[in-house]
């Protein structure tokens, strides 16, 4: 309990990623001692900002009670619901989870049990049954995940059914705490105007937050203006070829801002690298789709859901990121443009500009006194000139 507290630090946009805490081994010494595990467990950080998704694999008929003897009367689970702790049904359907506890207990979610996810796609009896569990979760407001989730034909139904969270060994098997910590995702986005000043930027997400000092852009060139698919190619190659030497870390995510034309370009740079192994998603902007190489059509979670939320964090820092640099080098050429036409002025005394003034439009604003300083008297005057008769 204390270690999924520890990984509260996922946080995106305000809201908190559950970490899943199965309570069977909590509860070993008596049913009550759960709500005392809780109260060491948060002890130490703040209860409002955590918010852990507890699954029950026992009779709940006197839990109330319980808790009410070991923590005092106001200390019950709608105590613990207020203060952040989020309850999961887990197995729904089978064993203990009755119907009565959805209206008695401050319920959550829903976890569909993996018997009826696992004959999905082969017997109309598992949909049927997936479907009223979904249904059902919807008339109630709660929250609906599927479990157990092994391959691409049950993603596909649960999909089609209404169901957009899953976990399963289709994602990923279970990961040590340690390595949760150093998961690493790289994040892609080209800016341009026009196709002129083509920029590219990667972002990086590590260790529950963006590491900006990993942060990197690439000017992208040689490629037709606007063919948004060569430039990732370019940037995938030129970054790619960092962490086949060993200069840079390989992510565990690739996330592309774009859809399946930006994500093929993208594993065309990986192939020719010999890195196809690593994985990469898209996500197009307006319908938040996620597009992967291994699914047919484009995927689409639930505008709340937390991986989606975290996936947009990133994608759009990548996409702040390129349109910051993006501007800059705009405004330099801009800057060069112009000033080329002023007799005495090259790159030194053009630098010498931008630095001191930061823009073109800073140039036209400057006195004569701050030019003279900069550049001196013959060339202010022709600056001076220069703007005089545009």
């Amino acid at each position: 309990m204390s270690g999924a507290c520890h990984l509260r630090g996922y946080t995106v946009a305000s809201e908190v990623l559950g970490i899943p805490v199965k309570t069977d081994p909590l509860v070993a010494d008596g049913k009550a001692s759960l709500v005392k595990a809780f109260q060491d467990a948060t002890a130490a950080f703040d209860a409002a900002g955590i918010c852990i998704f507890t699954s029950f694999a026992w009779g709940l008929s006197d839990v109330q009670p319980q808790v009410a003897a070991a923590c005092g009367e106001e200390f019950t689970l709608d105590r613990l619901n207020e203060i952040g702790v989020e309850i999961s049904i887990d197995d729904f359907g089978t064993g203990y989870s009755s119907l009565a506890y959805l209206t008695t207990l401050p319920i959550s979610e829903l976890k569909i049990d993996r018997s009826f996810v696992r004959d999905l796609g082969i017997t109309p009896q598992s949909s049927a049954v997936v479907t009223a569990i979904i249904a059902l979760a919807r008339s109630l407001g709660l929250r609906v995940i599927a479990e157990g989730v092994e391959n691409l034909r049950q993603m596909e139904v649960l999909h089609r059914l209404g169901c957009g969270v899953m976990q399963g060994f289709l994602f990923s098997r279970p990961i040590p705490p340690d390595d949760l910590e150093r998961f690493r995702v790289e994040c892609f986005d080209i800016s341009h105007t026009a196709g002129e000043s083509t920029q590219a930027s990667c972002v990086v997400f590590e260790a529950h937050k963006m590491q900006s000092a990993q942060y990197r852009r690439y000017n992208i060139e040689g490629v037709t203006g606007g063919d948004d698919y060569a430039a990732m190619r370019e940037a995938l190659t030129r970054r790619c070829m960092r962490i086949v030497t060993g200069e840079y870390p390989a992510p565990d995510l690739l996330v592309i801002d774009g859809g399946k034309g930006q994500l093929e370009a993208a594993y065309e740079a990986l192939e020719s690298l010999g890195l196809a192994n690593l994985v990469a998603i898209g996500l197009a902007k307006k319908e938040e789709l996620i597009f992967s190489r291994d699914h047919a059509e484009p995927i689409a979670f639930s505008p709340n859901d937390p991986a989606l939320l975290l996936l947009q964090q990133i994608r759009d820092e990548a996409h702040r990121f390129a349109v910051t640099f993006h501007r800059k080098a705009r405004s330099m050429r801009d800057l060069r443009s112009e000033l080329d036409a002023v007799p005495g002025i090259g790159p030194r005394r053009r630098r010498t500009l931008l630095t001191k003034f930061g823009s073109l439009a800073g140039v036209r604003r400057a006195t004569r006194e701050e030019l003279v300083s900069a550049v001196g008297t013959k060339v202010a005057d022709a600056v001076l000139a220069y703007f005089s008769r545009r």
